[in-house]
């Protein structure tokens, strides 16, 4: 999840879980990291959560799309490696 409506006090990146019973109306928070926007898709793999953000910020004006590739503790949820692009 990105963004929600709800947030009040800034961003809220991270991982949620909820129920897919309709209405969806809770999200509890599993980790919270303003780096974690995995735009560009995530796993857990071998005990570490990859993901990959994508940063399109000059893509608009000709210029590239830069990947990064960004590890993290799915227990801790804190960052484990530095990000690769």
């Amino acid at each position: 999840m990105v963004k929600s409506k709800a947030w009040t006090a800034g961003d809220q990146y991270g991982y949620h879980s909820f129920s897919i019973a309709a209405p969806v109306t809770t999200f509890n928070v599993l980790g919270k990291n303003q780096k974690m926007v995995a735009d560009g898709g995530s796993v857990i793999y071998d005990g570490v959560l990859h993901l990959f953000y994508l940063d399109t910020s000059i893509a608009l004006f000709g210029g590239e799309v830069k990947a990064y590739h960004m590890q993290f503790d799915p227990e801790t949820w804190e960052q484990v490696a530095e990000p690769c692009r």
